[in-house]
C-alpha cells in the first residue's frame, strides 16, 4: 500500500502581516517579509486497507473515522479530497513541531503539506507557485477564512522572501542569496506566550476603514524600507530593522483591539528594556508567540527577563513543503 509523508515549514513574518489580505491588496499592493524556520507540520498519507470498517481514518487533534468524505468534520481535508476528486479510502495523520492557533501559520503550512502529498498519490508533479495557489483557493476561497496568502506562499516556497500580493497574482523575491540568513537568526529571539487564540476572530475584528487602510499602507512602506536595509551592509543593519520591527508593531496593535492585551504589552516592555531593538507578535495577535530582534550580546539578558515565557530557540529554513518518504 502506497504511503507518503510530507515535511512543510511554519514561518516568521517580519513585515508586512495584515497587507496579505484580499480587502486590502485588491485596491493596493501588499507585501510582507517573512522567512521559513525548522519548526514543521508532518502529514502522512495512507491508502487505507479494505479490511477496515471506515472508508477515511483521520488523526490530528481530533480522530475521525468516517465513510463519506462529505462527513468529515477537518474542513481542510474535507474540501481538499473534494476538489482534487480523490475517491480512495485513505488514512491522514498528522504531527506538528509546534501547537496550533499559535500565529506561525500551521494551518496553512498543514495545508501545503496534505495538497502536496495528494499530488503524490496521484503521481502528480504540482509547482511552489501552483501549490501555493491552490492552498490559497482551498482555505480562502472555498472555507471563506478571512486570513491572508502570505502563510501559504511562505510554506510553499520556504527560505527568506519578499512577497509582493496584487489583485491578480503574486510576485515573489528571495533574499536567500542575498544575505546571510544564519546571522540574522543570531539576533532573533522566539517566546511562547501560552496564549492560544483564533486568527480568524482576530483578523475579523480588523475593520476595512480608512484609518485602518492608512495603517496597513505604512506598514507595506515599511516592508520595502526593511527590504533595502536587508540588502544593504552595513553595521547597523540588525539595529535598523529592529527599530522598524517597533514601529510597524506599535501601527500593528493599532489596528484593532485584540491584537494586543496587557500580558503581551508587559513582556514587549521587559524585553525592550533588557536591550531588544524591537519586536511584535507573530501572526495575527492576541496571543501565540512573540518575536524580538536584538543585538547578539543582548540575547541572555532578554531570554532571562522573561523568563516566564517559554524561550524556542529557531534556525533559518531553506526549503518549502516536501516529501520525506514515499514507498
Amino acid at each position: 500500500m502506497k504511503t507518503i509523508i510530507t515535511r512543510t515549514p511554519l514561518r516568521i513574518s517580519f513585515f508586512g502581516g495584515g497587507s496579505d489580505i484580499k480587502k486590502f491588496y485588491s485596491k493596493k499592493r501588499g507585501m510582507v517579509i517573512s522567512s521559513t524556520i525548522d519548526k514543521f507540520i508532518y502529514v502522512t498519507i495512507k491508502k487505507h486497507g479494505k479490511t477496515f470498517d471506515e472508508k477515511y481514518r483521520l488523526n490530528y487533534q481530533k480522530s475521525e473515522n468516517v465513510n463519506n468524505v462529505n462527513n468529515i468534520k477537518n474542513n481542510i481535508i474535507r474540501e481538499s479530497l473534494k476538489y482534487l476528486k480523490i475517491t480512495e479510502p485513505l488514512y491522514i495523520s498528522t504531527i506538528a513541531d509546534i501547537p496550533s492557533m499559535s500565529g506561525l501559520g500551521s494551518s496553512s503550512s498543514f495545508t501545503v503539506g496534505l495538497l502536496k502529498g495528494l499530488f503524490a498519490l496521484k503521481n502528480k508533479k504540482i509547482s511552489k507557485k501552483k501549490l501555493a495557489e491552490l492552498a490559497c483557493k482551498i482555505e480562502i476561497d472555498l472555507l471563506k477564512s478571512p486570513i491572508g496568502k502570505q502563510d501559504q506562499y511562505a510554506a510553499a516556497y520556504g527560505g527568506i522572501n519578499k512577497f509582493v500580493f496584487y489583485k491578480k497574482n503574486v510576485q515573489v523575491y528571495s533574499l536567500k542569496k542575498k544575505i546571510n540568513p544564519n546571522n540574522f537568526f543570531n539576533n532573533l529571539q522566539l517566546f511562547f506566550t501560552g496564549i492560544y487564540r483564533s486568527s480568524y476572530n482576530i483578523l475579523s475584528s480588523i475593520k476595512s476603514n480608512t484609518k485602518n487602510k492608512s495603517s496597513i499602507n505604512t506598514l507595506v512602506r515599511n516592508c520595502e524600507k526593511a527590504y533595502n536595509i536587508f540588502l544593504k551592509k552595513d553595521k547597523k543593519k540588525i539595529e535598523m530593522l529592529g527599530k522598524l520591527f517597533d514601529k510597524s508593531w506599535k501601527i500593528k496593535k493599532s489596528l484593532g483591539n485584540k491584537i494586543t492585551n496587557k500580558r503581551i504589552n508587559f513582556y514587549y516592555d521587559k524585553a525592550i528594556k533588557a536591550g531588544a531593538y524591537g519586536g511584535k507578535i507573530s501572526g495575527a495577535g492576541g496571543g501565540g508567540f512573540m518575536l524580538y530582534l536584538s543585538p547578539h550580546n543582548k540575547k541572555k539578558l532578554i531570554i532571562n527577563s522573561l523568563k516566564n515565557l517559554t524561550h524556542v530557540p529557531i534556525n533559518f529554513e531553506p526549503e518549502g513543503s516536501k516529501i520525506i518518504y514515499t514507498d
